[in-house]
């Protein structure tokens, strides 16, 4: 017929210009009669007749209004119609073959125009009570409609024709229509088997229909037989025809078309959640979504993940029900859906499985039911325990399932859940784990260490993150079975999610939590850092050192518990920062050093704890004891910068800027007069207060090594600070007004804080100078280590012991700083000095500061430890420097500062002090005799003329008799003078 019509239109179509011959004619027909060729003569007198008369339609020349009216739209539908009817008229009386249409493009234009009458004649005979011929003859025609409708993939009819059966198959109906429904309702059922991969939307009104049967006992013909019985007289057959008609819907859905299959489980959710709405809710239709879900297993995955973008969501809000049991139930449905699924594995770089159990996820985090939530946690310890070989994707859901019950404050929820990440943490030590990683696991115990409910399941899980970062060293590899390449990157993997577990759990865990994992976290430093690589360290620098960070005191709960994390715990973080670099310090001293010497200065120079300064003060010492040696001249540079800093907030400025009248003001009662002083330890035969610790008179003899002065002082400056709440409270005639205690508390850590800055000052200095030089200092000899009846000969001994001990000798590190480096520390000690030198000077101030309260007892401040400390320090530096080779450029600046300090040092001592002072100043000038003595003759000539005078008036304090053993370095330098010509 085809090749009829293109014969027709090549022949008789003016604008084609070459025509097809009888030939080519032929060669266009081969093999479509059955894959063989017609019969030529057939076909060339088809061709003859073509050629002779164009085939025309009759119609249209019967018809010439046709001619103008368009075929397209609503005219080309009204114009059809018209052509039906006259070629209807037309054939009246004739006889018609009718032949059967097999393409839905023949029937789709007349069913668009019929289906609406057909559906309203038909619906019309089944309205009210009817009969059941009517009834028999009546369905059969609505179910031909819904079958030549979704042949046709007409959706509006067929939704309009399934609406109105539906409408017809209503369960409750009364006795009248009750037969005329159970017909309906099986039709409707029908049309579910016959037509399930056509009906898209309408599978909601199967589904209610089915909903209704189960509600109404209909599938269980308690009352089908009744009502067809009575009408049919098979009962018990209407019944079991109903329920196979069910069970084939849901057992049939496995071969529903991928597009039909998410459209029927849309379907059952959305009656599911209707019945779930209604009170006592039912279950029916949720207890068929898992059926269908099983029936469905075998399809392809991304036919499965269609289903379960569906179904998802459903059991998402039906976990989350507030109805226990509608929970429960959704639950225990999901965990078999979940085993099911499972079993099945699941294949390389697909996600599905993270996806079914997701619900559980959201389910755990939204419903607050311990019970529902118990039951999530039994859930996935049994798949945990029963398909952890299987699960892949479904890890992440898992953990985060765990995660979510860490956070819980029911012990018992978190209890279940630790259970399961224990058991989820052996299994990668087994190395059993596939598709999950190490990081996952370790990001959830963190959450368990961080939990401050129970302090013993967080310390439990900071345990067990230490242990796997051991079992990352003893077997790498059984914890990235996963990973398909050979080379495993141990840190990204292993280390790095192990330390930032620990860093998490001390920015957000209790205080417990928080020193037990800093401990842990730099235990493992120790242990295996050299396994570390070098580029990895900077990573761990901004783990440790941001715990220093203003935020992480803000985090905790009460103010006692910051104030022993700023103070205890910070310290001792510091000390393990400072052993840390010291450990490897050959990879560390670029990466942590021009952080570190910053961290320090803000631990001293800021307004921190008092342990937490001290520990800083001691880390100096250690850092430069331990490896100043090592240090390159940045890091000299770094340290110099650090030193400035200290050295300037840690001194006791406050000493000279007192505020004396608002001291006067606290220190007057309310009537104006001063407030009676708790009594003078001394007065009642005690010992006075060691407040002297930091500013003590007596000289260091031998001195401390550095951080004596800090401990000794401990006693002390907490004494100060608590001590004035009491002796204030003893000195007055009653009890304090709340301001009048805030005075005095304020008053008290005035005090503290200003002796804190002596100790470290002192400590400081004491760092440069015993990391320089070796202490040689030594007691003088007793007079019974040599008894002898004649005093001249005692006298001889004791000036042969003192002037044979040995000058103290530079430390190897000496020459390792350079001379510029070495004048800036030099410059350090020397303003220390002079700051102590005329604070000590100024006895007005002194007295005014002990009246005022400054010092517990009012006594007098002083800071002379500071000055023999800063003097004696800045004089061994200068001697060493000037017999180094090293620092021969630099010898006339050296020679320069020494002649003023050695000058300024006996001026001093002979003009400035008074008798006890003259006691504490004379070890310094006892050193700088003793090394300008052992100076070579060129050098010593060179002091000796600058200091002759001064050393000559030394003599004339002779009648004080505190010269000491200074009279035998006065004689030896006389007797030597003696060769020279000055």
């Amino acid at each position: 017929a085809y090749s009829i019509i293109m014969l027709t239109t090549d022949l008789h179509n003016a604008q084609v210009k070459r025509k097809i011959t009888k030939d080519g004619f032929i060669n266009m027909t081969r093999g479509v009669n059955d894959n063989k060729d017609l019969p030529r003569q057939f076909l060339e007198d088809i061709y003859d007749a073509v050629a002779k008369e164009e085939i025309k339609l009759n119609t249209i020349h019967k018809s010439k209004e046709l001619k103008s009216h368009s075929v397209v739209g609503q005219d080309g539908m009204k114009t059809i119609a018209e052509t039906a009817a006259i070629e209807m008229d037309r054939r009246k009386g004739e006889h018609a073959v009718f032949l059967p249409a097999t393409d839905p493009e023949l029937v789709r234009p007349i069913f668009k125009l019929l289906w609406k009458p057909l559906l309203t004649a038909l619906a019309g005979a089944l309205a009210g009570p009817a009969e059941p011929a009517v009834v028999h003859l009546a369905l059969p025609g609505l179910l031909s409609l819904i079958h030549i409708s979704c042949a046709c993939n007409l959706a509006v009819a067929r939704n309009s024709i399934v609406k109105a059966l539906g409408a017809l198959a209503e369960v409750g109906a009364t006795l009248e229509t009750k037969g005329r429904a159970i017909e309906a309702v099986r039709a409707l059922l029908q049309c579910a088997t016959r037509n399930g991969n056509d009906l898209g939307e309408n599978w909601r009104e199967i589904m209610v229909c089915v909903s209704e049967l189960e509600h109404a006992q209909l599938i269980d013909g308690a009352a089908v037989g009744g009502a067809a019985k009575a009408r049919r007289g098979d009962g018990p057959d209407a019944s079991l025809g109903l329920v196979l008609l069910v069970d084939q819907i849901f057992s049939r859905t496995r071969s529903l078309n991928r597009e039909e299959i998410v459209h029927f489980v849309r379907a059952l959710c959305s009656v599911s959640d209707d019945e779930i709405s209604v009170n006592p809710p039912r279950m029916y239709s949720l207890s068929k979504l898992v059926y269908v879900a099983h029936y469905n297993l075998g399809r392809i995955r991304i036919e499965l993940v269609k289903m379960w973008e569906a179904m998802g969501p459903f059991f998402n809000k039906v976990g989350c029900s507030n109805d226990q049991s509608v929970a429960f139930f959704a639950i225990d449905s999901l965990r078999q859906l979940s085993t099911k699924f499972l079993d099945r594995g699941e294949m390389e770089n697909y996600q599905f499985q993270n996806k079914f159990l997701r619900p559980f996820e959201i389910v755990m985090d939204i419903n607050e039911s311990i019970v529902i939530r118990q039951m999530i946690l039994d859930c996935v310890a049994q798949l945990v325990k029963a398909k952890a070989a299987n699960i892949r994707s479904g890890w992440k859901s898992i953990l985060q399932v765990l995660t979510l019950a860490s956070i819980d404050s029911t012990r018992a929820i978190v209890e279940s859940a630790y259970q399961t990440i224990c058991a989820i943490f052996e299994l990668f030590k087994s190395g059993s784990i596939r598709g999950a990683t190490y990081t996952e696991a370790a990001t959830c115990m963190k959450e368990f260490a961080c939990n401050g409910h129970f302090s013993d399941i967080a310390a439990e899980a900071i345990r067990r993150i230490r242990d796997a970062a051991t079992s990352l060293v003893e077997s790498p590899k059984m914890f990235f079975a996963f990973i398909e390449d050979h080379h495993v990157d141990v840190w990204t993997h292993g280390w790095l999610p192990t330390l930032f577990a620990l860093s998490h759990i001390v920015e957000h865990g209790k205080l417990d939590s928080r020193a037990l994992a800093i401990g842990n976290m730099f235990e493992l430093m120790r242990l295996y850092g050299a396994q570390f690589p070098d580029a990895r360290w900077d990573d761990l620098r901004g783990f440790t050192f941001k715990f220093f960070e203003e935020s992480f005191a803000a985090g905790l709960g009460s103010e006692s518990e910051r104030v022993e994390w700023q103070g205890a715990v910070l310290s001792h973080t510091l000390r393990s920062l400072v052993e840390i670099v010291h450990l490897y310090f050959g990879k560390l001293q670029s990466i942590f050093l021009p952080r570190l010497f910053p961290l320090i200065s803000s631990c001293v120079c800021s307004n921190r704890p008092e342990q937490l300064s001290r520990t800083a003060a001691e880390c100096v010492r250690l850092l430069l004891t331990n490896d100043g040696q090592q240090f390159t001249e940045a890091s000299w540079a770094q340290f110099v910068t650090l030193m400035r800093q200290l050295f300037k907030a840690t001194l006791p400025e406050e000493l000279v800027t007192f505020n004396f009248k608002e001291s006067s003001d606290k220190d007057k009662r309310a009537d104006g007069k001063p407030r009676r002083e708790r009594e003078h330890p001394r007065e009642s035969g005690g010992s006075p207060p060691r407040t002297g610790a930091a500013l003590s008179a007596s000289p260091p003899a031998p001195m401390p090594a550095p951080g004596t002065a800090a401990k000794e002082a401990s006693a002390a400056a907490a004494g100060g600070a608590g001590g004035a709440g009491a002796g204030a409270a003893a000195g007055t005639a009653g009890p304090l007004s709340a301001e009048e205690e805030r005075d005095r508390r304020e008053q008290a850590e005035s005090r503290a804080r200003i002796i804190l800055k002596c100790v470290l000052h002192v400590d400081l200095i004491q760092t440069i100078d015993f990391a320089l030089l070796v202490s040689n200092k030594q007691d003088p000899p007793s007079s019974d280590a040599h008894p002898d009846p004649s005093q001249e000969r005692q006298r001889s001994l004791t000036r042969a012991v003192i002037l044979a001990r040995p000058l103290d000798p530079p430390t190897p590190m000496f020459a390792c700083i350079n001379t510029e480096h070495l004048l800036a520390l030099l410059e350090l000690l020397d303003a220390s000095h002079n700051f102590a030198m005329k604070f000590n000077a100024n006895t007005e101030l002194r007295v005014r500061l002990g009246r005022a309260g400054v010092m517990r007892g009012k006594t007098k401040p002083t800071l002379q430890r500071q000055e023999m400390a800063s003097i004696t320090a800045y004089l061994r530096i200068l001697f060493r420097m000037l017999g180094d080779a090293r620092h021969a450029q630099a010898r006339k600046t050296v020679e320069e500062l020494l002649l003023s300090a050695c000058a300024s040092l006996l001026h001093q001592f002979v003009t400035d002090m008074p008798r006890d002072g003259r006691e504490s100043l004379a070890p310094a000038v006892q050193l700088a005799l003793r090394e300008i003595l052992a100076l070579a003759d060129t050098d010593f000539c060179v002091f000796a003329a600058a200091l002759y005078v001064a050393v000559s008036d030394v003599m004339l304090l002779g009648h004080d008799a505190v010269l000491g053993d200074l009279v035998f370095f006065l004689a030896e330098f006389f007797q030597r003078t003696r060769r020279f010509q000055l």
